[in-house]
C-alpha cells in the first residue's frame, strides 16, 4: 500500500525510545518523564512543508503528537507540521 500525506503532512515511524545504559542494558524509563521521540521520516506532504522535511530524515517530536494509523501490520504516525520539533542533522 502506498500512503501520500496531504497538504502538510508528514507521515513518520516512531524508532525505539528504550534508553541504554553504558552496558547495554535497557533502562527503566519512567512515561511520566518521557515529553519527546524520534521518528524517521516516511512520506512528505506536497505542501510547504516538503521543503522542511526529508524522507528518510530522523525528527524530534512531542510524545504524544500525531494520529496513528496501522499499514499492512506497522504502526505509523501522521503529524502536522507543527508538530515535527526539529531535525536531527548527523
Amino acid at each position: 500500500m502506498n500512503v501520500v500525506p496531504q497538504e502538510d503532512r508528514i507521515l513518520v515511524q516512531v524508532t525505539t525510545t528504550e534508553q541504554l545504559t553504558k552496558s547495554g542494558l535497557v533502562a527503566s524509563v519512567n512515561p511520566q518523564r518521557l515529553t519527546t521521540k524520534l521518528a524517521r521520516v516516511v512520506a512528505v506532504g506536497d505542501g510547504p512543508v516538503a521543503c522542511k522535511f526529508r524522507e528518510g530524515a530522523t525528527i524530534i517530536m512531542d510524545f504524544h503528537a500525531g494520529t496513528a494509523h496501522p499499514v499492512e501490520g506497522v504502526e505509523y504516525l501522521f503529524l502536522t507540521a507543527k508538530e515535527g520539533l526539529g531535525v536531527v542533522c548527523n
